[in-house]
């Protein structure tokens, strides 16, 4: 079993994690944040009130002093002081979040379907890989890609 600490210079929030598995995370005067969807964690971060880990598929999860609102985990937004968020989606399937404090969560296939972003009026046009359209400002490859700025190349 591997087994690796990591503890922020104050020594405010120490990590524990086994076998890319965060067990443990926070310090017991600020309670213990929920980790149990902390896995596949290749590296993490800590400051004075949060911890950040990267997943081994890119994905960031992050964890912290609740005061300061850093546990506050969701799909999209983590916590919503009273703003609106409109037109905006994430991907639950690869976030592994099936809330958010703001947004609309989306099945992966729904993430890559032109109708997805055009219905909720989005400047978008689907593109062959490798072409772009600079007419709008946001391209995808149907079925293959999230949307893409137009300036960014798919190959």
């Amino acid at each position: 079993m591997q087994y690796l600490t990591a503890t922020c210079a104050a020594g405010r929030l120490p990590v524990r994690i086994e076998n890319g598995t965060v067990v443990a995370a926070g310090h017991n005067s600020d309670g213990r944040c929920d980790v149990e969807v902390w896995t596949d964690i290749l590296q993490v971060a800590a400051g004075y009130y949060h911890t950040v880990g990267l997943r081994s598929d890119g994905t960031v999860i992050a964890a912290g002093y609740r005061g300061c609102g850093s546990c506050y985990v969701g799909g999209l937004v983590g916590e919503n002081y009273e703003g609106d968020v409109t037109n905006s989606f994430w991907d639950r399937e690869t976030s592994g979040q099936a809330g958010s404090a703001g947004g609309t969560g989306k099945t992966t296939a729904q993430m890559m379907n032109t109708a997805t972003f055009e219905g909720a009026g989005w400047d978008i046009c689907a593109v062959d890989p490798g072409d772009t359209d600079d007419a709008y400002i946001w391209n995808i490859v149907h079925g293959e890609t999230y949307p893409l700025l137009s300036w960014e190349h798919v190959s």
